[in-house]
């Protein structure tokens, strides 16, 4: 089974020999015949979708649709070549980094350049592990092409790392019916400053998993503090848990608890009509660095019923 490691920034891929794809992060993948193994990704191969810094999330090829088109080629004005670099400080603004050329200059050379082009689709089965797994977590299990944006992956590898974050990887898609709908995800609400890098923290140290209910998808997991923000402003990674946004909810307003005697979930009283909540009452949490911010937490919330 095939297994590809797509490089792909959510504000766009941006390459010093042209000016960028449009990716659709969750949707697809835009490349094109000048891009390394533009015709080894097949459907059904699985991808998952990273950055210099995170995987982003995994899924598997819906389809594959080519055209042929153009694309502006960026290139040094002197041996034509694609190899040059932006400097940060020095001017001129470029320099080629070709040994038998090292020209300088502030405008590449641009030309329009036939290309196949091709849009890898794969929002049918895409899940979101909003940065669960880093990108040197799964360089090891790459090819050693570390220039290329397409690199091949060790299938059984990968494996081994989504397991560890309690992640599955998707099923092979049944016959295709209708085009899947694809687009971004967008947030809605305001997050306190750092709370991002809070949450990824949390969720490399455990995975896509509640610690009341278990394996859960990523949107739906939240980084939960374990004592009241307001009062610290601080994002210390023994003061908070994952949970499921509902039990988050639950938590937050003192609804629920876990008693650290017994490393159990205790229910307020009030939610004993629920039977969904009910089943939670006893369930067993592991032990963990955030036991003493569990322990706070269960003697304010109980203090009420």
């Amino acid at each position: 089974m095939k297994a590809w490691a797509l490089l792909s920034k959510a504000e766009g891929r941006s390459w010093e020999s042209n000016e960028g794809y449009p990716d659709v992060l969750g949707s697809h993948y835009a490349y094109d015949s000048g891009v390394a193994n533009h015709l080894q990704i097949r459907e059904g191969d699985v991808v998952i979708l990273r950055d210099s810094d995170v995987v982003h999330g995994i899924s598997r090829i819906d389809r594959v649709d080519t055209s042929q088109g153009t694309k502006l080629r960026l290139s040094c004005p002197k041996c034509r070549k694609t190899g040059y670099v932006k400097r940060k400080i020095a001017t001129p603004t470029f320099l080629c980094r070709h040994k038998d050329c090292r020209n300088e200059f502030d405008e590449p050379y641009k030309e329009n350049v036939p290309v196949t082009l091709y849009i890898a689709s794969y929002g049918a089965q895409w899940e979101p592990i909003d940065g669960a797994l880093s990108y040197a977590d799964v360089e090891p299990a790459l090819d050693r092409a570390q220039q290329n944006a397409i690199r091949r992956c060790n299938f059984e590898e990968l494996e081994q790392l989504l397991t560890r974050i309690a992640v599955a990887v998707p099923a092979e898609p049944a016959p295709r019916l209708a085009a899947p709908a694809g687009g971004r995800r967008r947030a809605l609400v305001n997050v306190r400053k750092g709370q991002a890098a809070f949450r990824r923290q949390l969720l490399r140290a455990y995975g896509l998993v509640c610690a009341v209910t278990g394996p859960c998808p990523a949107p739906a997991l939240q980084a939960a503090h374990l004592r009241e923000f307001a009062k610290h402003e601080s994002h210390d990674f023994a003061d908070g848990i994952l949970l499921r946004s509902d039990i988050h909810q639950l938590f937050d307003v003192g609804l629920l608890a876990v008693d650290t005697t017994t490393m159990q979930v205790v229910i307020a009283p009030t939610l004993a009509k629920y039977p969904h909540y009910k089943a939670l009452q006893g369930v067993s949490i592991k032990d963990g660095v955030y036991v003493d911010g569990l322990s706070a937490h269960h003697r304010e919330a109980t203090s009420s019923w």
